[in-house]
């Protein structure tokens, strides 16, 4: 069952890449809360490969596009 109070990307990464909360507090620890930043993060301690960095961005990518086609239809 999907946490509502978890953050969608949070969500992602923990369900699609399998990254740990143990993970995600050590690079949250960094201070690191913008999404790109904490990908790198966690590529940087070797929590993921590249391969998973870039489905990361490919997700934030889509992610973004779609939270703005939503913005654009509320708007008319």
């Amino acid at each position: 069952m999907e946490n509502r109070s978890r953050p969608a990307f949070i969500t992602f990464l923990q369900e699609e890449l399998q990254i740990s909360d143990s993970e995600l507090n050590i690079v949250l620890r960094c201070g690191e809360t913008d999404p790109c930043l904490l990908s790198v993060t966690l590529w940087r301690y070797g929590f993921i490969t590249l391969e998973m960095l870039e489905h990361i961005f490919d997700w934030l990518a889509n992610a973004r596009l779609h939270s703005f086609e939503l913005c654009k239809t509320a708007e008319i």
